[in-house]
């Protein structure tokens, strides 16, 4: 999905990924929330999900013809233009992006759902109506990165913006929306799981068949 050049530029924040955050919680189970801060992280965070988001849009056609789909393409827009702005060595907007790094056992206690997405590199988008929330997300290793974009269009009725101003309070509901979304995410991927399995079946069914 990227050019050479862009490979190599954000392929530097996938090995600071993996020496500074993803070794440690590999042998410790635990986030360095410390290191979830730095600036590399948010970047890396940002061009991973970009990934999805584009996906999501251009390939998968999702939310098309619904009311969110211009929302999204027009995050998709804001998140490529600071991307390239970052890679070219321009100035970059952060404001209308945050990220959310949670363990899957803080969204639920489901042990076969955490052992799940333990095995899974999965992603997609959201959109939350009630908080108008555009979400990206990712799972990998039993973590789900999330990258929310603050449409500024918006207006925001006074209570809502009150919540939206609190970031620990947005982390919250980020950790509601998921803890409800992931139970239905575990039921697809598990319903494609036994599609994949039977198809095979049959497939080898079918094989064995015709090699007789």
């Amino acid at each position: 999905m990227l050019c050479d050049d862009c490979e190599r530029f954000f392929n530097k924040y996938e090995t600071m990924f993996t020496n500074k955050f993803f070794d440690s919680y590999i042998k410790t189970g635990k986030i360095k929330r410390r290191v979830t801060k730095q600036m590399w992280f948010f970047n890396y965070c940002l061009s991973v999900n970009w990934r999805v988001l584009y996906d999501d849009i251009y390939n998968e056609h999702s939310f098309e013809g619904d009311y969110p789909y211009d929302g999204f393409v027009d995050y998709e827009a804001q998140l490529s233009g600071y991307l390239n702005n970052l890679k070219n060595g321009l100035e970059c907007n952060t404001s209308q992006f945050e990220n959310y790094v949670f363990k899957i056992s803080e969204l639920t206690q489901d042990g076969s759902i955490i052992k799940l997405f333990e095995s899974l590199l999965y992603g997609y988008c959201i959109y939350n109506p009630t908080y108008y929330f555009y979400l990206t997300c990712t799972y990998y290793k039993g973590l789900l990165f999330v990258t929310e974009f603050i449409d500024k269009k918006v207006i925001y009725i006074s209570t809502i913006k009150d919540i939206w101003s609190r970031k620990h309070r947005r982390r919250y509901l980020m950790r509601e929306i998921f803890a409800e979304d992931i139970i239905e995410q575990a039921r697809l991927a598990a319903q494609q799981y036994n599609e994949n399995i039977t198809n095979k079946l049959k497939m080898d069914i079918k094989n064995r068949y015709y090699s007789e």
